[in-house]
This record gives C-alpha cells, sequence and structure tokens, in this order.
C-alpha cells in the first residue's frame, strides 16, 4: 500500500518517520509540515496549528512519549495529551535546521543543529557544544547515541565527531 498526497499527506517528499506510543505514524515534510496517520486517517499539522516549521528534517519519540519535531527555525515538542511548544533561538539554540534528535539514557535530548552545533537539552535549559567543546565542525547533520554513552555527531565537513558523555 502507497500513501500520498491523494491520500492526505501534506507531501509527497517525506524526509522522516517515526511512531507514536499509541500506533499511530508520524511523517515529516520537506514542505507541508507533519502527517499524523491512525491506521484510518491522516491528518496534518503546519505553523498554523502551531509548530515551529513546515519544513521537518527530525523526529524523535522520547521515553515518556512525547514526540519532538525538528525543522527550519527550532523544535517543536508534541505531547501526548496534543499540546505544542516551540524552542527556538529565543530559547538558546543557535543555527537554523534541526537535522537529527536523539536521546540519552537520563533523559536528556541532543540536537544537531545545522550551522549551530550540537545542543543538549536537560528539560529546562540547553548547552550548546561547538568545537571548544570536541566538535570538528558546527555544521552538524546526524546523531547517534552508542550503548556506552557516546555521542556521534556527523558533521559536513569533518567527518564524525565522537564525545564521551559519561563523567
Amino acid at each position: 500500500v502507497n500513501f500520498t498526497t491523494q491520500d492526505g499527506l501534506a507531501n509527497s517528499r517525506v524526509e522522516v518517520i517515526c511512531h507514536a506510543v499509541d500506533g499511530s505514524m508520524w511523517f515529516g515534510m520537506k514542505k507541508g509540515g507533519v502527517s499524523r496517520y491512525d491506521g484510518k486517517k491522516v491528518v496534518n499539522f503546519t505553523m498554523r496549528d502551531g509548530f515551529v516549521s513546515n519544513e521537518i528534517h527530525a523526529v524523535h519519540r522520547a521515553a515518556d512519549g512525547t514526540l519532538w519535531f525538528g525543522g527550519v527555525g527550532g523544535v517543536s515538542r508534541y505531547s501526548r495529551e496534543g499540546d505544542i511548544v516551540n524552542f527556538t533561538r529565543a530559547d538558546g539554540l543557535a543555527g537554523d535546521e534541526v537535522k537529527s534528535i536523539c536521546e540519552t539514557a537520563d533523559g536528556s535530548l541532543w540536537f544537531a543543529i545545522y550551522g549551530g552545533g550540537v545542543f543538549r537539552y536537560d528539560g529546562e535549559k540547553f548547552d550548546r557544544f561547538t568545537d571548544e567543546r570536541g566538535l570538528g565542525s558546527i555544521w552538524v547533520n546526524a546523531l547517534d547515541i552508542a550503548r556506552d554513552g557516546t555521542l556521534w555527531a556527523g558533521e559536513s565537513t569533518y567527518g564524525v565527531a565522537r564525545l564521551n558523555l559519561t563523567p
């Protein structure tokens, strides 16, 4: 079975996919925001609905079931109750495109921001990592956390950076 804009998707260019705790599927679009498929119908969400961007590059389901959407301009947190909270430069982020999101065992969320470096969010504030803190570049496209707690950051110009997050 294929799903297209004729079936209700906001756009045919899907950048990222994530499944929610309730079994629904979420699709981040290059343009058009986010589409949610609950097994029966597609519902679309855009900036008019409160999302930070209509161009979504990253999505992550946190351990508590909250969905995080990264796009041009910042991050949107979508609670299981449907509340949307946005985080932007005004909240301490730098750069314009959130490209990747991951989570460490302690519940901290990590965001790769192209042109801004890597940011850790502990639930209260953002902490920035740049070349002074182990990255080769602020041009980060991808993140992953290894089993041993090491953060791996894929960079545009310097390959891969490995940051040991354990004290």
